[in-house]
């Protein structure tokens, strides 16, 4: 993948200079590009600008897009855009401050995607547990790595998702990002491949 491209709360001019780059990068090699937000607020500035390129943008991940979750309009746009939105912050050990005050639980978490999922965008829904920083691993006695399947796997049926959400979110989804052909940006699933 291409990024992840690091946009701030409030973004830099430069940063969307690197974010052009990728856009490029993007078209020379089908690649998908990964974009982290930090926290909500940059996001209607980010799709503005995306939504000015042009480009078809079903290849890229909003990552990042549960610090608040309050109001689903922001994910919303983004997936009527064609991107990809992702919830990656599960099991992930917020402390409150600005960026983590209205911060959700892992189970508002799946009730968000399932709610974005019965809307019709399941295939453009993505999960994942973030583990970046030594208090999130399991000899710190944080969550870990295995954190999803481990837990957040039951939650889901706990929760009465569909039966196939979690496979799409966790399987499906990601393999159709991830199995791509340079030379066309055509991916191996949309052909009926394997993936490499």
């Amino acid at each position: 993948m291409i990024g992840e491209i690091g946009i701030s709360a409030e973004p830099h001019p430069d940063e969307l200079t690197v974010l052009q780059a990728a856009l490029l990068a993007q078209e020379a090699t089908g690649a998908p590009i990964t974009i982290h937000v930090t926290t909500i607020r940059p996001v209607s500035a980010l799709l503005d600008f995306l939504e000015r390129s042009g480009r078809p943008l079903d290849r890229i991940v909003l990552g990042h897009m549960d610090y608040d979750l309050r109001t689903l309009a922001p994910h919303r746009r983004a997936l009527q855009l064609g991107l990809t939105v992702e919830l990656d912050l599960f099991g992930y050990p917020a402390w409150t401050n600005a960026n983590f005050l209205h911060f959700p639980t892992d189970s508002q978490r799946i009730s968000a995607l399932m709610q974005l999922a019965s809307e019709g965008y399941a295939d453009q829904l993505l999960m994942s547990h973030d583990v970046c920083q030594k208090m999130q691993l399991t000899s710190r006695g944080g969550f870990g790595y295995a954190h999803i399947p481990a837990h957040v796997a039951a939650l889901f049926e706990a929760l009465g998702a569909p039966p196939d959400l979690y496979h799409r979110l966790g399987v499906a989804t990601p393999r159709r990002l991830l199995c791509w052909d340079r030379a066309d940006g055509i991916t191996s699933a949309t052909r009926g491949g394997s993936p490499r």
